[in-house]
C-alpha cells in the first residue's frame, strides 16, 4: 500500500526528510513524495537542475495526454521528460520536466521530483495537475 503525502505547498528539505524518516520507521506502509523543486537544486555531482532544463533539446520531450480532473471535460497535453538523478540533499529520485506546450507562452518548465519508482512520469504530472486544480 502506498501512502502519499503531497508536499506541493510545503516543499522544503525538512518535510522531505520527515517523509523519508517515516518511510524508514513504518514497515507496513510505503511513504513517498511528489513535489516541485527549484531550478537551483543540485545533484551530487554539483550540477544544477537548471542546466538540464536549459540545455535539453526539444526532441527528447514526449507528448502525453492527461485526463482532466473529475468535473471537467477533455484532456490536457503535456510535454514531459524524465530522468533518474541523485539530488544532493534527498538522494535518488525521478525528476520529471513538464511543460504545457512547446510554443505556449512564456511559461517555464515545471520540475517535479518523486521517490516513487513505480510511478510513471505521466502519473506524476496527472497527480500534480489535480492538486493544482483543487487549490
Amino acid at each position: 500500500m502506498v501512502t502519499l503525502r503531497l508536499l506541493y505547498a510545503l516543499k522544503g528539505e525538512g518535510n522531505i526528510k520527515m517523509v523519508q524518516q517515516r518511510d524508514a520507521q513504518d514497515a507496513a506502509r510505503r511513504w513517498g513524495f511528489v513535489f516541485a523543486i527549484a531550478r537551483t537544486w543540485k545533484t551530487v555531482e554539483d550540477k544544477a537542475i537548471k542546466d538540464l532544463v536549459t540545455h535539453l533539446p526539444r526532441k527528447y520531450y514526449m507528448r502525453t495526454r492527461v485526463h482532466s480532473p473529475p468535473g471537467s471535460k477533455g484532456c490536457q497535453t503535456f510535454w514531459i521528460y524524465s530522468k533518474r538523478l541523485c539530488l544532493r540533499h534527498i538522494g535518488d529520485v525521478t525528476v520529471v520536466l513538464s511543460t504545457q506546450g512547446r510554443n505556449v507562452g512564456p511559461h517555464q518548465t515545471t520540475i517535479l521530483a518523486t521517490n516513487l519508482d513505480e510511478w510513471t512520469p505521466r502519473l506524476v504530472v496527472r497527480v500534480l495537475d489535480m492538486i493544482i486544480s483543487v487549490t
